[in-house]
């Protein structure tokens, strides 16, 4: 933990109308949809690292374009391009960019005389304050077992047997379940809940049928023979902890042992100018939801407006192959000289508050940066697809992907 003494002499403090805290996706979105209402933001990093629930996110987007693919892949070096830590720290600079005050620091509160958050070189005042902190996987229970973070090494896809057990019933687990079974895997899923993330009976009996049409046996109770069978690996996702403990909070906010951040349906904590959002809520790293709760946040941070959060009108799209468009060469008609460059971005119209949008990018390119081919899969693939089709038919170079963005009219929506 920091200490005041710390930062004395730093420099005055500096205010804000908000700090978020914890560049998680959901801190991200909250940040930009903050700064879009004319807010003045800062994000503390809280880490030095990418984050997990980012790279869950890129790895489920992964598995599922590769769950549709001919067989047989190379998983390992899919994931490996996946993960790429660059990736995760451009949503930090065009936050910057839009005005955001970004902090790679960590940091904790300090209650008195004044509320703050210090961090190793600032004293952050705020009007209102959001812990955005993010989860991280509880240990597994055994020696052998596998987290789902194990899952982000390249090198845990080389070694993965042919029978695979997944204990735990999250969007995650039920997204990885189905692209291991798509993927040739022999795959139990076991639960002693039912299948989440809705309440909705209609969406749970959807859930089952789709996994288990994909191949997936489901056990909806732990049997402790089933875990110790040799030749198989088994994931343990059974469970998350909220990464609160470093931020010095009341005793009051935190529900033991998992410490998720304790909200009302406003997702104010027990302090009304102090929200929480994303999974360290107990929730989900879902991006549909992360929009959700930063939009609620924002509205809500006038005194005067009390809206919950709409979660039932979030749309859950688990399992959903993304729209597909293609345009020159790839695979065979490649020059030896060739390369590939790709890309998994998110898109979201703060203006019309709607629910963000993948897209994927694959380019071919020839030895000068020529563009050959493009694959992109997402619901916005049409402007680029016509972009790189200008590109190829007047063999014009491909530069950067803020200009290959830019130039289709998707740069400013871009939030990771």
């Amino acid at each position: 933990m920091i200490s005041l003494l710390n930062v004395i002499g730093v420099g005055m403090a500096v205010d804000y109308d908000l700090v978020v805290i914890g560049a998680t996706g959901a801190g991200i979105a909250t940040a930009k949809r903050a700064i879009a209402s004319g807010k003045k933001v800062a994000l503390v990093q809280q880490t030095g690292e990418p984050l997990q629930d980012q790279q869950v996110l890129a790895l489920e987007k992964t598995l599922l374009h590769l769950a549709e693919q001919p067989q047989p892949i190379d998983i390992a070096a899919w994931v490996k391009g996946a993960i790429a830590p660059n990736d995760f720290y451009e949503p930090l600079a065009r936050l910057a960019e839009a005005g955001v005050d970004v902090i790679p620091e960590m940091g904790n509160f300090v209650w008195k005389p004044n509320t703050c958050f210090i961090t190793a070189t600032r004293r952050l005042q705020s009007k209102h304050y959001a812990i955005a902190t993010g989860t991280t996987w509880v240990t597994p229970p055994q020696d052998g077992f596998l987290s789902p973070t194990d899952l982000l090494n390249p090198e845990t896809w080389r070694t993965l047997p042919e029978k695979i057990v997944l204990v735990g019933h999250d969007p995650h687990c039920l997204t990885l379940a189905y692209c291991l079974a798509k993927l040739g895997k022999t795959v139990t899923l076991t639960s002693e809940k039912s299948l989440l993330p809705t309440e909705d009976p209609d969406c749970v009996q959807r859930l089952q049928t789709c996994l288990e049409v994909a191949g997936v046996t489901l056990q909806f109770e732990l049997i402790p023979d089933l875990l110790t069978q040799e030749h198989q690996a088994v994931i343990w996702a059974k469970e998350r902890r909220g990464l609160t403990t470093q931020l010095n909070l009341p005793p009051d906010f935190c529900q033991p042992p998992q410490m998720r951040l304790r909200v009302d349906s406003e997702l104010r904590t027990p302090r009304s100018n102090i929200y929480g959002v994303g999974p360290v809520l107990g929730g989900y790293a879902l991006p549909e939801l992360a929009i959700a709760e930063a939009t609620t946040l924002v509205n809500n941070m006038p005194q005067r407006r009390k809206m919950p959060c709409a979660y039932g009108e979030v749309p859950y799209r688990l399992f959903e192959p993304l729209p597909f468009d293609h345009v020159g060469a790839q695979g065979q008609n490649l020059p030896p000289d060739a390369k590939i460059l790709s890309k998994t971005l998110m898109i979201d119209r703060v203006d019309q508050l709607q629910f963000p949008q993948d897209l994927t990018l694959k380019l071919w390119l020839d030895g000068q940066d020529q563009l050959l081919g493009a694959t992109i899969l997402g619901d916005r693939s049409g402007k680029l697809i016509y972009h790189c089709r200008d590109l190829i038919q007047n063999q014009k170079p491909f530069q950067t992907w803020d200009n290959l963005l830019e130039n289709a009219g998707l740069l400013a929506e871009m939030v990771w």
